[in-house]
């Protein structure tokens, strides 16, 4: 009998657990970019002589976890023999992919095992299991046993046999801890070089956002051993110079809406930053001094610690974070707070306690997660696992996850509206993982963008808006990194530039948050304040009005909220705010996802982009643009008919609008009725001969919405209904429904040219021949 899948750390640990789907739900559909990428890696990867090592590089976000999951069930499903190990340097992290694994388990047979190897690995963990996961300090262990000849290794010998292995490594930039490196150059002279190695059939994999170490001595091993550049098999070209054998860039995801783009406004408002007689004063109080400029690099990596441990950890420091957090939860939405360690954890916890705001909003997680049970008893009992779970299923409610270094890498969360960097840290990889927990676009289920708070302004060294620009006094431009990294040494060295995306300045929407109108501003600009008035009240002024208000108003934000002001010049984030505001009430209005459009806003719109996206957010109005292939690929327009019908008022104002998408255009369908009436008015019996076809091919009952298409329809209403029906309705539906068209148009025995065009341009839309359809019309 298979086991059931375990949910702690603790019954993972040494087992052999059969993998298996959590349900009979297909797995998802993947990205184009995943496609490309297991393609690379099931082709000359595998089929080279040896095998091809490299690595997936990948920003934060975008599915790497995916892809070597599906990689190992293709290679395991050609040959059984394989054998995974899977290693990376986070305990939470090996759980969450492992808990994967089972979210996929319709990708493998039902045959596949895999084992958390805790203890030292022996012949009958290879021959039970297909996929072998280690932390990093296990993997250091098997690779010292392996290039030592007084101790038997399965490893060396599976290497040494020349059987099929594949290590991926996750996170790959962890591979410059000095003592992995010390043992992986050992296994490169000693076993896949040594005497006794025959062509071998070992494969290393790496997975990250941020694949180098920072340590620049540790590339060396990367760049001569583990991932060296193949002149046979060639890679992606690179600074590196190590083999990539596939990379996609983060304007590439943004622009397919799979990540989001970093949001800077509410950080560069000043309401988060630290007060600077705050910083001086615990600064003073905790005997803190900043190194000479120039000081080594091991200065300044201890000064790091020091800062996290005495300042950070302060309570008037974390006093400050947990007001700020009260008070402005709701504009925040969902957040990670990192903070440095377990006593900040702890404390903060406790602070936020006091704030009702907070009441039942609040989790933590880290290694010592059982001292949390009294301060919050909800995670009682609860694993880290547990505790992660419950997070994600608060879907996108404002609350607050408090973390110590578990959640910098792997973590996944797609609701994740904001991250809150409460700590000094001054690694580009860990800093840029850090913010990769908030950037999961709306394609993968995400949020539009992510707001970073960084109350430290880390943003100054890693500036993600405007490029890298250090700011610290140490003129050699010295990376420092804490003593504890994820690197696994406390050597620092110089910067790396990290890629960087444009971010977006963009405030919450009056929509999810409160705003004023500052008194000044109603006063220096009657109109303008009026305007917004009007806008905060839910309706949408005119274009004129809209654009008048971006240029003239900006948004302040202080501890009472967002409020608007009068600004010297036009400012992005205004108008960013207005256009993604009139697109969040035109899809409410319209029943309709518009998240697509909301990505093609530009990130930093100026007055002339502002003035075309009102427009072009017009025309999504007025016709109505359901999907981004109507938006790209405008209708030709209806031709007037010539006895045309008076114009009704816009469809979205009849009650039909507040039945679901589906139904509504089905029912409007039925307007259609009017375009056999273009002579003149219809016998009340053909109207029940009309009801009963649309009935029948169209599965719309019969009752008010029905009755009420076909007494206000109109030419204008059947546009509207056809441009719904394009994006709502499958082949099937389409024949179905172009039958009761047809059916209708002839309760008086003719169909006019205008609606033959029509039809034609429907038919062509939905993919029917005009011969299917001239049949039909003939039948």
């Amino acid at each position: 009998m298979r086991q059931a899948f375990p949910s702690k750390e603790s019954d993972l640990l040494n087992r052999f657990i059969q993998i298996k789907p959590r349900s009979a739900k297909p797995v998802p559909s993947r990205y184009p970019h995943q496609d490309t990428a297991l393609a690379v890696l099931d082709g000359h990867s595998l089929s080279a002589n040896p095998p091809v090592s490299g690595i997936v590089f990948l920003p934060t976000g975008s599915g790497k976890t995916r892809i070597g999951i599906e990689h190992m069930a293709r290679v395991l499903e050609a040959d059984p023999q394989h054998r995974f190990i899977w290693a990376t340097y986070s305990r939470s992290l090996i759980q969450q992919t492992f808990q994967r694994l089972h979210d996929y388990g319709l990708l493998f047979k039902k045959t596949t095992r895999a084992v958390w190897l805790d203890d030292n690995l022996d012949d009958s963990d290879f021959a039970e299991a297909h996929i072998l996961f280690m932390t990093r300090d296990r993997l250091k262990a098997e690779l010292g046993f392996a290039t030592d000849q007084r101790f038997k290794s399965p490893l060396r010998d599976r290497i040494l046999e020349a059987l099929p292995t594949t290590l991926i490594y996750d996170e790959c930039h962890q591979l410059g801890a000095a003592l992995l490196q010390t043992r992986w150059l050992e296994l490169h002279k000693k076993v896949l070089w040594g005497r006794g190695a025959r062509t071998h059939r070992w494969r290393v994999i790496g997975l990250s956002a941020t694949p180098m170490p920072t340590r620049v001595e540790a590339h060396t091993l990367l760049q001569e051993h583990i991932f060296r550049p193949r002149p046979d098999v060639p890679g992606i070209p690179n600074d590196w110079n190590v083999h990539i054998l596939h990379k996609t860039t983060i304007e590439e995801l943004l622009a397919q809406g799979i990540l989001c783009r970093v949001n800077t406004a509410l950080d560069r408002s000043g309401c988060f930053d630290l007060p600077k007689d705050l910083l001086k004063g615990v600064v003073r109080e905790r005997n803190l001094r900043q190194p000479p400029k120039t000081s080594d690099k091991a200065a300044w990596s201890e000064y790091c610690t020091l800062f996290n441990a005495r300042v950070m950890t302060h309570p008037k420091v974390l006093q400050f974070f947990a007001d700020k957090l009260a008070r402005h939860i709701d504009m925040l939405g969902k957040t990670i707070l990192f903070v440095p360690t377990i006593e900040a954890a702890n404390h903060l916890v406790e602070i936020l306690g006091s704030h009702a705001s907070l009441k039942g909003r609040v989790a933590a997680v880290h290694s010592k997660v059982e001292e949390l049970e009294s301060l919050l008893p909800e995670q009682a009992n609860l694993s880290v696992g547990d505790i992660l779970a419950r997070f994600r299923e608060r879907g996108s409610q404002p609350c607050l996850l408090i973390n110590v270094d578990m959640l910098t890498e792997g973590f996944d969360d797609p609701k994740v509206q904001t991250v809150f960097i409460a700590r000094l840290t001054l690694s580009t990889n860990r800093f840029w993982q850090m913010i990769g927990r908030g950037t999961r676009g709306p394609a993968a289920g995400g949020t539009l963008m992510c707001n970073v708070i960084d109350p430290i302004k880390l943003s100054r060294l890693y500036d993600y808006a405007a490029g890298y620009q250090p700011t610290l006094a140490n003129p050699d431009a010295i990376e420092l990194e804490e003593s504890s990294t994820q690197d696994g040494d406390a050597e620092v060295d110089a910067l790396r530039k990290p890629e960087i995306v444009g971010g977006s300045d963009c405030f919450p929407l009056p929509s999810t948050t409160p705003y004023s109108i500052d008194p000044v501003l109603r006063q220096r600009l009657a109109s303008v304040a009026q305007s917004l008035a009007d806008f905060l009240n839910h309706s949408v002024p005119s274009d004129p009005q809209l654009l008048e208000v971006a240029q003239a108003v900006s948004v302040q934000l202080d501890d009472q909220g967002p409020r608007f002001v009068p600004a010297d010049s036009p400012e992005p984030a205004m108008a960013n705010l207005i256009l993604h505001e009139v697109i969040d009430r035109l899809s409410q209005s319209m029943d309709a996802n518009l998240q697509w459009l909301h990505t093609r806003i530009p990130p930093n719109p100026g007055p002339a982009e502002t003035a075309t996206w009102l427009q072009q957010i017009g025309r999504v109005r007025s016709v109505p643009i359901r999907t981004e292939h109507e938006f790209d690929n405008p209708p030709t327009p209806i031709p007037a008919s010539p006895t045309a019908a008076p114009v009704p008022a816009p469809i979205a104002a009849t009650p039909i609008a507040q039945v679901p998408h589906q139904e509504r255009a089905l029912a409007l369908l039925t307007t259609c009725h009017q375009l056999a009436q273009i002579d003149g008015q219809i016998d009340p019996s053909e109207i029940e001969v009309s009801v009963r076809a649309v009935m029948e091919h169209t599965g719309v009952p019969d009752g008010p919405l029905l009755r009420e298409a076909f007494d206000n329809g109109s030419r204008r209403d059947i546009t509207v209904a056809l441009e719904q029906l394009k994006a709502g309705s499958d082949r099937a539906t389409a024949i179905r429904l172009l039958r009761s068209w047809i059916a209708v148009a002839r309760a008086d025995q003719r169909i006019h040219p205008a609606e033959h065009e029509l039809l034609q341009r429907w038919a062509v839309h939905m993919g029917l021949s005009n011969d299917f359809l001239e049949g039909m019309l003939e039948s």
